[in-house]
């Protein structure tokens, strides 16, 4: 369960049903607690609406081929009637999707493409949703990188976000530690390829009003937030895994106080 090895082809479900921890689980340890990763790692949840939408981005953006095989589009736009289920019987194992749930994320596949064009990103069907599987943390664990370039050795991660004004987008990087999934990817994969994968960056597309796509690098800052969160991340979970014990928040002292924020300004106005 520990050797280290890389998957191609492999289905989503398939890879998600393995119990060895994922950056989306042992992320929470840092960002939430260690309790919360813990049950994350336990339980198999649902994927929201959002999720699943993502996924469709996905799927169109780097493997377009696998789409028919994957989804069916119906012209219903009401689910539970009679049209709504014959395609339903129709799709089989396939997830039925709406045709403009279709035409919205092929909208925003083709801006994302065009984003890595215009990057000089190379999307080689060989080199996506790539199934790895590592010990390099400290302790068996998989990662599902989205795009690895074969000709720059630089992993990329493709998101979806409602905005992508700078400020906005950065702080969404921060708090869901995407900044350390690039490099967690990148360390997985360098131990699977047994050579140096280094951190690419995003290729982001906004959702909402003016749809727009581009491919952000990881600059210095980036890549030394990516690495904290990377090595914080798998600190914690090793450690709580090690002593067996994942505890929820902690009050300082035991006690309610009030937000770091109200204690800030407090001394601002003492001086």
């Amino acid at each position: 369960m520990t050797d280290s090895k890389m998957i191609r082809g492999m289905s989503a479900e398939e890879y998600h049903a393995d119990p060895r921890p994922s950056w989306s689980t042992v992320k929470l340890a840092m960002l939430d607690c260690p309790l919360a990763a813990k049950v994350r790692s336990e339980t198999q949840s649902e994927p929201t609406p959002a999720m699943q939408f993502g996924s469709l981005v996905h799927t169109l953006t780097l493997e377009p081929e696998t789409f028919d095989r994957l989804y069916h589009v119906t012209e219903a736009t009401r689910r539970g009637t009679k049209a709504w289920k014959a395609d339903e019987d129709e799709a089989g194992d396939r997830t039925l999707i709406k045709s403009s749930e279709y035409l919205e994320a092929q909208a925003l596949a083709e801006l994302l493409r065009g984003a890595a064009a215009d990057a000089g990103i190379t999307i080689d069907p060989e080199w996506v949703e790539l199934s790895c599987y590592s010990s390099r943390p400290g302790t068996p664990a998989r990662a599902r990188p989205d795009l690895l370039d074969p000709k720059t050795g630089l992993v990329w991660d493709v998101k979806t976000t409602r905005s992508l004004r700078p400020q906005a987008f950065m702080r969404q990087c921060l708090n869901l530690g995407y900044y350390g999934q690039i490099v967690n990817n990148a360390e997985i994969l360098s131990d699977v390829l047994d050579t140096e994968i280094k951190p690419g960056g995003i290729i982001a597309v906004q959702t909402g009003f003016p749809r727009h796509a581009i491919a952000l690098p990881f600059g210095e800052d980036a890549l030394a937030v990516g690495g904290h969160q990377y090595a914080e991340a798998w600190r914690i979970w090793l450690d709580c895994e090690a002593a067996d014990h994942w505890p929820a928040y902690e009050y300082p002292n035991g006690v309610l106080g009030v937000p770091s924020w109200m204690e800030s300004e407090s001394a601002d106005d003492d001086e």
